[in-house]
């Protein structure tokens, strides 16, 4: 039996469309971390190896076609599900630890070290995120964790504005007030009173860097400077069947293109849903 309380969640959450789409992206986010979770199970073939003719379309045997090389491309897509959530979480995992404890502590302190730390981090947010992850990228060489490295840095002034603002107006309510009265260490505020009065912003911020994150990165693989081929890889494998498109092999490009859009679809629909959900004013104004 379902408990009054988690009854009444429910009927709160589908009241507005904010739950709707959260709940809708989790989904489409769900049916993806189980591809990649079984991946061994769910392809047909071996990702890496040929498996048929080249430039096959789709077939009973091949459901999405083969590239050039003759790899199923269903096969690539299922392992590729792995290559992009791996990446984008070390890299927004990366962005996280580094830019909510700075933004924290310089939220907090203020003073010199506020302007000094924003300015570096304005300076970086000032570049466009694409190139500034391509130079650094170009500079690193490719491997996954110098791409998921490559992506965090243009993530991490997110982070460190976000909660820097957020941490700027709640240092100022009664309760931390009354946390320094008492004597409380910096640390023990910080940890107890601001962070948790902050955290829902970086919920928001991490699922939306997420889908930012997926993006990036098959925009590096797309431009050669992503995973070393034949690593499964939706950006690689979508610039790879750009080639071929004029040649009317049209499924090379198509089912990595769904991928991606897809799953930053459902990215960016749970992310707006939390949103909305813990800042319901925001939908209110719009």
């Amino acid at each position: 039996m379902i408990s009054k309380e988690i009854r009444k969640g429910l009927r709160g959450l589908f009241k507005d469309s904010s739950g709707l789409m959260a709940v809708i992206g989790f989904l489409i986010l769900a049916f993806y971390v189980v591809v990649a979770i079984f991946a061994p199970f769910i392809s047909p073939y071996n990702p890496t190896q040929p498996s048929g003719p080249s430039l096959l379309p789709p077939t009973i045997s091949h459901i999405m076609g083969t590239d050039n090389l003759g790899y199923d491309i269903f096969s690539r897509l299922v392992w590729g599900t792995r290559m992009a959530f791996a990446i984008a979480l070390i890299a927004t995992a990366i962005a996280a630890v580094v830019g909510i404890p700075v933004g924290l502590l310089v939220g907090y302190i203020g003073g010199k070290i506020d302007r000094v730390v924003t300015m570096i981090m304005d300076s970086i947010y000032a570049f466009p995120g694409l190139i500034l992850a391509i130079a650094i990228a170009a500079m690193l060489g490719p491997g996954l964790l110098n791409i998921a490295f490559s992506i965090a840095v243009v993530y991490i002034p997110t982070y460190y504005r976000v909660i820097r603002s957020q941490v700027s107006t709640v240092k100022s309510e009664l309760y931390v007030d009354g946390a320094r009265a008492i004597g409380a260490r910096t640390s023990i505020i910080i940890g107890s009173y601001v962070f948790p009065n902050v955290l829902p912003s970086t919920i928001v911020i991490f699922s939306m860097n997420l889908a930012d994150s997926i993006m990036t990165e098959a925009g590096l693989s797309f431009l050669g400077l992503g995973i070393a081929p034949p690593t499964p890889d939706w950006g690689y494998d979508l610039a790879k069947g750009q080639q071929f498109i004029l040649n009317n092999d049209w499924w090379m490009v198509l089912f990595p293109g769904l991928a991606i859009i897809t799953i930053v679809l459902g990215f960016s629909m749970f992310a707006e849903g939390l949103d909305e959900y813990f800042n319901p004013n925001i939908g209110e104004k719009r």
